[in-house]
């Protein structure tokens, strides 16, 4: 008998902005890709600026990088495209500043905690637009005595860690103990 663990790419992951109430309200305008959590109706983008200003709302823009796959993140250009041909704004996550004090209260400690969490948001989003989505499949492997057939048992798996470093992505602390080490290795 032999006790195998595996780390598996998630072939169908579950949309984390679906799986958990977010913090933050993604608004994307892409014509190509149904992303985030809204395409607002008979806004343009400029409008949607004027609603949501930074006296009542925390607002970080969203760029999307479109090439063979596309990847998502807060601002800024993507390296791997220094001419911005396949580089856009799409839009901006957002939190409302009554929400921001439920959360975590009053001040730029507040604010500064939030674009933290909002940051995080949209990198778990970008991980599962790019397929950085894991599980682990235990199999225990046995050899019948008699006729020498192979016959393959799975003991235990799990799905949906973001990322593929098992000791951030909550592998570790989710499977059993005595497959700790093998989870490790695995990796």
């Amino acid at each position: 008998m032999t006790i195998k663990v595996e780390v598996k790419q998630d072939l169908d992951p579950t949309n984390p902005r679906k799986e958990s109430e977010p913090l933050g309200r993604m608004y994307c305008w892409q014509s190509r890709h149904n992303l985030g959590d809204e395409k607002p109706k008979g806004y343009m983008p400029e409008d949607f600026l004027k609603e949501y200003t930074d006296e009542n709302s925390l607002m970080l823009p969203l760029v999307l990088y479109d090439h063979s796959g596309i990847t998502m993140r807060v601002g800024g250009d993507f390296a791997c495209d220094p001419g911005g041909w396949d580089t856009s704004r799409i839009g901006w996550i957002v939190v409302t500043n009554e929400t921001i004090e439920k959360e975590y209260g009053k001040g730029k400690d507040a604010r500064g905690k939030a674009e933290k969490y909002l940051r995080g948001e949209v990198e778990v989003y970008d991980q599962y637009l790019t397929g950085d989505v894991y599980g682990y499949v235990v199999t225990k492997t046995t050899v019948c005595k008699h006729c020498k057939e192979t016959k393959e048992e799975v003991q235990d798996s799990c799905w949906g860690f973001y990322g593929r470093d098992v000791k951030e992505n909550g592998m570790l602390d989710h499977i059993d103990k005595k497959y700790r080490k093998a989870l490790e290795v695995a990796e």
